[in-house]
């Protein structure tokens, strides 16, 4: 089972886990770490290491919000040293709920791609969807 690391500004982290938990029942070996104001890079590096001690040499995936921010910039930084880690920007809730459900049957290579291919499929209108179901009603009833 892949490991996972939520890292975000403020308590979008948190608020995700929390989202997901509601959503999918609580999970194991899944963490929220936030970067707040007034945080230092070097608490941000203690907080992932405290983590990432637990798993040593399994295969953990680091999900962050913004590419170039300092939680990307810090797991980025770990995951150059360890091969077994991997991270991925952008996180929403569906691309998380999509690697909570799949992670115990992917491994972290295969999850990682999976979400890539996935990943432009979470963002979407209502009106994209709307012409879409009207469309498969339309065949239905020829």
């Amino acid at each position: 089972m892949v490991s996972i690391v939520v890292a975000t500004h403020g308590h979008l982290a948190e608020s995700l886990l929390e989202a997901a938990a509601m959503l999918l029942g609580e999970e194991k070996n899944i963490w929220a770490i936030g970067f707040f104001p007034g945080d230092s890079t070097e608490h941000l590096l203690l907080q992932f290491q405290n983590i990432l001690n637990k798993f040593e040499n399994e295969d953990i995936l680091i999900l962050t919000d913004i590419l170039g921010g300092s939680p990307f910039n810090t797991a980025a930084r770990l995951a150059i040293e360890n091969s077994h880690i991997e991270v991925i920007s952008g996180i929403n809730l569906p691309i998380l709920l999509d690697i909570i459900q799949n992670r115990t049957d992917m491994n972290l290579n295969t999850l990682v791609s999976h979400v890539i291919n996935i990943s432009a499929d979470t963002i979407t209108t209502l009106s994209k969807n709307i012409n879409h179901n009207q469309n498969d009603l339309q065949e239905e009833e020829l």
